[in-house]
Protein backbone atom coordinates (compact mmCIF):
# COMPACT_ATOMS: atom_id res chain seq x y z
CA UNK A 1 0.00 0.00 0.00
CA UNK A 2 1.31 3.20 -0.53
CA UNK A 3 0.21 6.30 1.25
CA UNK A 4 0.45 9.77 -0.53
CA UNK A 5 1.01 12.95 1.13
CA UNK A 6 0.49 16.29 -0.32
CA UNK A 7 1.54 19.13 0.87
CA UNK A 8 2.23 22.96 0.06
CA UNK A 9 5.96 24.60 -0.67
CA UNK A 10 5.49 26.38 2.70
CA UNK A 11 5.55 22.89 4.51
CA UNK A 12 8.10 21.44 2.48
CA UNK A 13 10.66 22.65 5.07
CA UNK A 14 9.23 20.81 7.61
CA UNK A 15 10.22 17.86 5.31
CA UNK A 16 13.57 17.90 4.51
CA UNK A 17 16.89 17.11 6.70
CA UNK A 18 20.60 18.26 6.61
CA UNK A 19 21.77 20.00 3.38
CA UNK A 20 18.46 19.96 1.79
CA UNK A 21 17.00 21.64 4.88
CA UNK A 22 20.26 24.33 4.64
CA UNK A 23 19.64 24.78 1.04
CA UNK A 24 15.93 25.61 1.47
CA UNK A 25 16.64 27.99 3.73
CA UNK A 26 19.05 30.02 1.34
CA UNK A 27 16.47 29.83 -0.86
CA UNK A 28 13.47 31.38 1.21
CA UNK A 29 16.46 34.12 2.56
CA UNK A 30 17.01 35.36 -0.95
CA UNK A 31 12.71 35.26 -1.06
CA UNK A 32 12.99 32.60 -3.88
CA UNK A 33 10.21 29.91 -2.36
CA UNK A 34 8.15 30.37 -5.35
CA UNK A 35 10.57 29.83 -7.49
CA UNK A 36 11.71 26.76 -5.82
CA UNK A 37 8.15 25.58 -6.64
CA UNK A 38 7.88 26.70 -10.46
CA UNK A 39 11.28 24.64 -10.88
CA UNK A 40 10.30 21.30 -8.61
CA UNK A 41 6.99 21.67 -11.54
CA UNK A 42 9.40 22.07 -14.30
CA UNK A 43 11.24 19.11 -13.08
CA UNK A 44 8.29 16.80 -12.03
CA UNK A 45 5.49 17.78 -13.64
CA UNK A 46 3.41 14.57 -12.41
CA UNK A 47 4.70 14.63 -8.74
CA UNK A 48 8.30 13.62 -6.59
CA UNK A 49 8.51 12.29 -3.41
CA UNK A 50 10.03 13.75 -0.47
CA UNK A 51 13.39 11.68 -0.64
CA UNK A 52 13.62 12.72 -3.99
CA UNK A 53 13.39 16.48 -3.47
CA UNK A 54 15.35 16.15 -0.44
CA UNK A 55 18.33 14.43 -2.78
CA UNK A 56 17.70 17.49 -5.40
CA UNK A 57 18.19 20.40 -2.48
CA UNK A 58 21.09 18.56 -0.83
CA UNK A 59 23.39 17.48 -3.82
CA UNK A 60 22.65 19.40 -6.72
CA UNK A 61 22.11 22.78 -4.65
CA UNK A 62 24.59 24.93 -6.86
CA UNK A 63 22.39 23.74 -9.84
CA UNK A 64 19.20 24.90 -7.40
CA UNK A 65 20.92 28.09 -6.76
CA UNK A 66 21.78 28.69 -10.36
CA UNK A 67 18.66 28.03 -11.93
CA UNK A 68 16.94 30.67 -9.05
CA UNK A 69 19.73 33.20 -10.09
CA UNK A 70 21.22 32.61 -6.43
CA UNK A 71 25.19 33.54 -6.09
CA UNK A 72 26.98 30.47 -5.16
CA UNK A 73 29.96 31.35 -3.06
CA UNK A 74 33.06 29.67 -4.50
CA UNK A 75 36.36 29.09 -2.59
CA UNK A 76 39.36 29.10 -4.62
CA UNK A 77 41.81 27.25 -3.24
CA UNK A 78 45.63 28.09 -3.85
CA UNK A 79 48.71 25.78 -2.50
CA UNK A 80 52.46 26.57 -2.83
CA UNK A 81 54.60 23.56 -4.29
CA UNK A 82 58.47 23.70 -3.02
Amino acid sequence: MTIIKKISISELKNELQGEALKTFRTIARRNKVKELEKLLEELYPDEADIKIINDLLSSESKFIYEKLSIPVKTITITSEIK
